[in-house]
């Protein structure tokens, strides 16, 4: 059995979330994790976890979202991950690649935020970075050694990447691995196999070759058959240390077999 680790099947791309689901179970993807990434979004994530048994969600404000960040609404999404018990917080972090996105204050602000709230609740924090390796490095590596970090869809240099082996992080590996031409290829050789998870970021970062363009969790084994190659590796092996991963990343996920799991 696959596992998603990073989705937003809640958003306008995917009206048809019923067959996507059914989709990725026939593909072997048997859990999905559902980002909730802002406070719009937190009740649509929540209703899909509580529709469906594939998915599990996390809960907190991805860096574009960092303007809607205020004492309101940080009171409100304590409240919720102490009533809906998400498998993480975030995405969160830093994103310097769209101007128009909130200030870089509001957005270490948010990140600072999330940093404690993962601490606190002992919650694996997804990590989203773009032009701005160096100011979430910054704020990461001034956090308590004990927060456990997911690097979200790994597009990182050596910096960032030393920071989350040294730490025992994990590192995301989604359709950018798939592009040949991608720089981060080159340090996913050096990944251990005990330290990434597979992730779709449905419906962005289609996998290279694929002719839909949005993405879905059922990509998940397309991901994992091209990171096999990268590595000289069996799929079976990734496959495997890909569940495990996951399961240790994410350990409030409950691993369901897909056969158990009706779509509902």
């Amino acid at each position: 059995m696959f596992i998603d680790t990073h989705a937003h099947l809640d958003l306008d791309q995917f009206p048809d979330v019923e067959s996507v689901i059914e989709s990725a179970v026939a593909a072997g993807v048997g859990r999905i994790i559902n980002i909730g990434f802002g406070p719009k979004r937190w009740p649509t994530t929540l209703a899909l976890a509580k529709r469906f048994p594939q998915i599990a969600c996390t809960l907190g404000f991805h860096p574009g979202d960092a303007d809607k960040f205020n004492p309101e609404s940080a009171d409100r999404l304590v409240e919720l991950v102490r009533a809906t018990n998400p498998v993480g917080i975030g995405e969160a972090g830093i994103d310097l690649h769209w101007p128009n996105n909130p200030a870089l204050d509001l957005q270490r602000a948010a990140f600072a935020f999330q940093i404690d709230l993962a601490l606190e609740h002992d919650l694996p924090l997804v990590i989203h970075q773009r032009a701005a390796e160096a100011e979430v490095a910054e704020q990461l590596e001034a956090a308590d050694a004990r927060l456990r970090v997911v690097l979200h869809s790994f597009d990182g240099t050596e910096r960032l990447q030393n920071l989350a082996l040294d730490r025992g992080w994990y590192i995301g590996i989604g359709g950018l691995m798939t592009r040949r031409t991608a720089p981060v290829r080159e340090l996913l050789h050096r990944v251990p196999l005990d330290r990434f998870v597979l992730e779709t970021d449905s419906p962005f970062l289609v996998p290279s070759g694929i002719e839909s363009r949005r993405n879905e969790p059922a990509n998940v084994p397309v991901i994992a058959e091209r990171f096999a190659g990268l590595r000289g590796l069996p799929l079976d092996a990734i496959a495997a240390a890909a569940r495990r991963n996951a399961l240790a990343a994410f350990p409030r996920l409950v691993a369901v077999p897909a056969a158990l799991e009706p779509v509902s």
